[in-house]
C-alpha cells in the first residue's frame, strides 16, 4: 500500500549521487512552505529518487533552492534521538518530478541574451493580410 504524495516546492540541498547495490540513486532535501492564516509552516522531506530520475536531475542542472513539483510515495519512519526523544522522519520515494514556477534569475539572463542576439539576426518580412474571396460556389462542395 502507498501514500502518493504530490507536493510542490524548494530543494534545501543540492542533489547528491549515490551508488548502491541496485546501481545509482540520489538523495535530496526538499521545503513545502504552507501559510495557514498569519502563520508560515515548513515542511520537510528527505528525497531519495532512482538512477532514471538522478540522471534527468543531472542534466537538468538542479540545484538548492530550485522551484518544482515532486510525485512520489511518503513513507513515515519513526527514529529515537541520541535524547531517547520519539520523532518521525517523512521520506519521499520520487517517482517523477517537473518544474513549476520561472527560472531562476541567473537562467534568466543566460536565456535573454541568446534570445536578444537571435531576434537582432532575423530579417523576417511582413506581409500584408490576404482574404479569401467568397464566391457563389458554395453549392458545388459536396456534403
Amino acid at each position: 500500500m502507498h501514500a502518493t504524495i504530490i507536493m510542490e516546492g524548494r530543494l534545501v540541498t543540492d542533489p547528491e549521487i549515490k551508488s548502491g547495490k541496485n546501481g545509482d540513486y540520489c538523495t535530496f532535501r526538499f521545503v513545502v512552505n504552507t501559510k495557514y492564516g498569519n502563520q508560515d509552516n515548513a515542511s520537510f522531506f528527505n528525497c531519495t529518487a532512482s538512477e532514471y530520475i538522478a540522471n534527468r536531475m543531472q542534466k537538468a542542472g538542479i540545484k538548492k533552492g530550485r522551484l518544482i513539483e515532486i510525485i512520489g510515495n511518503l513513507n513515515l519512519r519513526p527514529y529515537e534521538t541520541d535524547d531517547g526523544i520519539r520523532q518521525i522522519s517523512a521520506d519521499v520515494s520520487v517517482l517523477e518530478w517537473h518544474f513549476t514556477g520561472s527560472k531562476p534569475k541567473g537562467d534568466e539572463a543566460d536565456s535573454s541574451q541568446g534570445t536578444t542576439k537571435t531576434a537582432q539576426k532575423s530579417t523576417g518580412k511582413v506581409r500584408p493580410e490576404q482574404t479569401i474571396p467568397s464566391g457563389d460556389d458554395d453549392d458545388d462542395l459536396p456534403l
